[in-house]
């Protein structure tokens, strides 16, 4: 039986071990050691529904950084001519795997204030 416990990842083929340094944008200085650097990055893009994530990967190929964005948009007019797409709700995070197998989350969301709050947690499992 194949679970997430006995499956190692490796980068496909051909795909190329490379150092993105967006993992590292957004992570408090007091963390920076505290927390897996990924090797090699994925990306997973839909864009009907406005959303992405990437996912970093450590050595033996389990997720240790994920980054992901969501915006939800309508049309709207002010003159029933002319539409234009209005953002009503969007979330982004990152999520950055600790030494000791926790994970550091931050999320942001902007809503119909139009004022993004953000705030960092920790939790025992990787983002979904």
């Amino acid at each position: 039986m194949i679970t997430a416990s006995n499956i190692r990842l490796r980068p496909p083929p051909g795909h190329p071990v490379v150092a993105e340094e967006a993992w590292r944008r957004g992570l408090p200085s007091a963390w920076r050691d505290a927390v897996v650097a990924p090797l090699w990055f994925r990306r997973f893009e839909d864009y009907e529904a406005a959303a992405s994530r990437r996912v970093g990967y450590d050595e033996d190929g389990l997720p240790c950084w994920c980054d992901y964005r969501y915006r939800l948009e309508a049309l709207r007019s002010d003159d029933g001519e002319d539409f234009y797409a209005e953002t009503l709700y969007a979330e982004s995070g990152r999520s950055w795997r600790l030494r000791d197998g926790r994970w550091l989350h931050y999320r942001e969301v902007l809503g119909e204030e139009r004022e993004g709050r953000g705030f960092f947690c920790l939790g025992e499992e990787a983002p979904r």
